[in-house]
């Protein structure tokens, strides 16, 4: 059986969800400045997803799951990413981080950054690993490029392990909503089916990543014979580490 409180988040799969377009607007109705398209340097990737102990991300997380015997809940809560662990590793860096719901720990998930992407190498409150581990954006960044598919497995739901695969494809720069107004961020969809012993089903997922910042915005939709989910994460507030 899945259970909504197990779905964040799985490995990135992605799916095109409404972003913004054209001109911010200020409370009086005049158009403010066009923001300009996130940009990212050769070499500079790693600002995509900002690595250091107490860097915290807080957003505005809702949901609405559907279950096969009709039955609807709606979710409204705060869900908080604190990174706990830095490592240097050959070639990058590994981070660790935890992921709560008002205050209470519901998941943990670790990922490594290279000079040839980003990558999830564990999740689950024991850090059950991803094998291989699933590439989320692949460097250097191009609009419109696809990623190689994934085939692997990794924990998810009551079982041990599931059987997964995936597509992924860079979008470019896109305007898009969050709780701290509208940016413009590198946006990635992708596609996942998961099999387990008694079910199959599928996510689909938008990421938009903002230099400096990281997640500003996450869509999930989830897809099984049981229940249906959909789930989307608007940054509040991004707090750095203060050396």
């Amino acid at each position: 059986m899945i259970r909504p409180n197990q779905l964040w988040p799985l490995a990135l799969t992605l799916l095109i969800a409404g972003c913004g377009s054209g001109a911010k607007t200020t409370t009086t109705g005049k158009p403010a400045d066009p923001i300009a398209p996130a940009t990212i340097k050769p070499g500079e990737e790693a600002t995509l997803f900002p690595m250091a102990v107490g860097n915290q991300w807080v957003y505005d997380a809702s949901g609405v799951s559907s279950t096969r015997t009709g039955g609807q809940q709606q979710n409204q809560t705060e869900v908080t990413f604190k990174m706990t662990k830095v490592t240097d590793v050959p070639g990058g860096q590994e981070a660790e981080f935890d992921v709560m719901a008002n205050g209470n720990l519901t998941n943990k998930q670790k990922w490594l950054l290279n000079k040839e992407g980003l990558y999830q190498t564990a999740t689950g409150k024991k850090l059950d690993p991803m094998t291989p581990m699933q590439p989320i954006v692949k460097f250097p960044i191009q609009e419109g490029a696809t990623l190689e598919p994934w085939t692997g497995t990794g924990p998810f739901g009551d079982e041990t392990t599931a059987k997964m695969s995936s597509t992924a494809k860079s979008m470019g720069p896109r305007l898009v909503d969050t709780e701290m107004g509208q940016v413009s961020a590198f946006m990635f969809q992708s596609t996942s089916k998961i099999e387990m012993k008694k079910t199959k089903g599928g996510t689909e997922l938008t990421l938009w990543l903002k230099p400096g910042v990281g997640i500003v915005r996450l869509e999930q939709t989830l897809v099984f014979p049981d229940i249906n989910q959909t789930m989307t994460l608007r940054l509040k507030s991004f707090t750095p580490h203060k050396p």
